[in-house]
C-alpha cells in the first residue's frame, strides 16, 4: 500500500482530503476532496520516488450537484509517515466566485 494513501483533515477550514489509491508504479492517485458537505472527486499525480522532491501531489477535480472544479498542489516533508501535509487548492463555482483555500491538513 502506497504511503501516500489516508485521510487528511484541517478542522479549521472545514475540509478533507481523501486520497482513495495510489499507483506507486506512475504516481496515479485518485479520492475526494470535502468542503463541508460537498464531496468533489479528485484525480491527480504524485512523485512516489525516494529520490527528492519526493512527496510532492497535484490534483483536480469537478463535481455536478453542486458545479464545482478544483486543482491543488501539496507536499508533505514527512514522506515516509505523511503525518501532515501541506495544501493549497482554488476551487471555482459556476457564475460565483473562485475560493482559494491552504493550510496545514493533519492524517486522520
Amino acid at each position: 500500500m502506497s504511503n501516500i494513501i489516508g485521510t487528511y483533515v484541517n478542522a479549521a477550514l472545514g475540509t478533507k482530503l481523501t486520497i482513495a489509491t495510489a499507483i506507486d508504479s506512475n504516481g496515479a492517485i485518485t479520492g475526494t476532496l470535502s468542503l463541508g458537505a460537498t464531496q468533489i472527486p479528485i484525480v491527480g499525480t504524485w512523485n512516489a520516488s525516494t529520490v527528492a522532491p519526493n512527496g510532492v501531489f497535484v490534483f483536480t477535480g469537478a463535481s455536478l450537484n453542486p458545479t464545482k472544479n478544483v486543482g491543488g498542489a501539496g507536499q508533505t516533508a514527512d514522506f515516509n509517515l505523511f503525518s501532515s501535509i501541506s495544501l493549497g487548492f482554488a476551487v471555482s463555482q459556476k457564475d460565483t466566485q473562485t475560493m482559494i483555500v491552504a493550510g496545514t491538513f493533519t492524517r486522520a
